[in-house]
């Protein structure tokens, strides 16, 4: 093509960022750049997905963009914005992502989720009542990413924060028929300690699930003291799941 205007280039580099081919897409914008072709919003957001790729290691490429469009006209540009945002938290910049995130007139439910996502158990917690305090909408995903985040985190006191998003989750439908979001939770209860809970969520919904029962098992074989109760527990589920396992063959 002898004359290739902005859509081409973004169209080609979309393609690449869509496909995964995440280095292609980094050097085809490169290239635009040497050429007289002014970068649009979509240009920049397909751009930006691409690094947001941690194996390309494009953190300081993004930050340069970030400058670039901070100084153009598409600085309120919330496709941009949240692309810019994913970029930063992906690569635990969670102070670049909440001035970036503060700074926003507007914020998407995407935007939301992913500094959910990016923060610890307490604090994506506490970003996801501020969601609800502002009138956002909530998603079944906002809640599998706090559960996730509280899973993994190292605090065992969290019971009362999980015990309260779980009611919360169920009041809205998602409690009881979100596979992975009950996955979860079973999950951070177990670690918690609260052993009983996921028992008691595990018999109500996931009876057989093997990532559930492994998460069960492994909670019970932590305790420091194991008793004969908590052996027959542990036996029971391992039982258990094996006759759903050899059903489904």
């Amino acid at each position: 093509m002898p004359n290739r205007d902005v859509g081409s280039w973004t169209a080609m580099i979309s393609g690449y960022s869509r496909r995964e081919n995440h280095r292609s897409a980094l050097l085809l914008f490169k290239e635009m750049r040497r050429e007289p072709v002014r970068a649009n919003d979509f240009t920049y957001g397909s751009v930006l997905m691409s690094m947001s790729c941690k194996d390309l290691g494009c953190l300081k490429e993004g930050m340069q963009i970030h400058g670039c469009v901070e100084k153009g006209r598409f600085a309120g540009n919330l496709v941009v914005r949240s692309v810019l945002l994913s970029l930063y938290a992906k690569f635990g910049k969670m102070e670049d992502a909440r001035l970036l995130f503060d700074s926003m007139k507007e914020r998407d439910l995407v935007s939301w989720n992913m500094m959910i996502d990016g923060y610890t158990a307490v604090t994506s917690f506490g970003l996801f009542q501020l969601m609800l305090a502002e009138g956002n909408l909530h998603s079944c995903l906002s809640f599998i990413h706090i559960s996730k985040r509280s899973s993994d985190s190292i605090w065992l006191d969290i019971f009362e924060m999980v015990s309260e998003l779980h009611g919360f989750a169920t009041k809205l439908g998602f409690g009881r028929s979100n596979v992975a979001l009950i996955r979860s939770l079973i999950d951070v209860y177990a670690k918690c300690g609260s052993l009983s809970s996921a028992l008691k969520l595990y018999e109500g919904t996931m009876k057989g699930d093997l990532i559930s029962c492994t998460a069960i098992i492994t909670g019970l074989a932590q305790q420091n003291n194991l008793t004969r109760n908590t052996w027959n527990n542990i036996l029971n589920i391992i039982n258990r799941c094996a006759i759903f396992s050899d059903s489904n063959f």
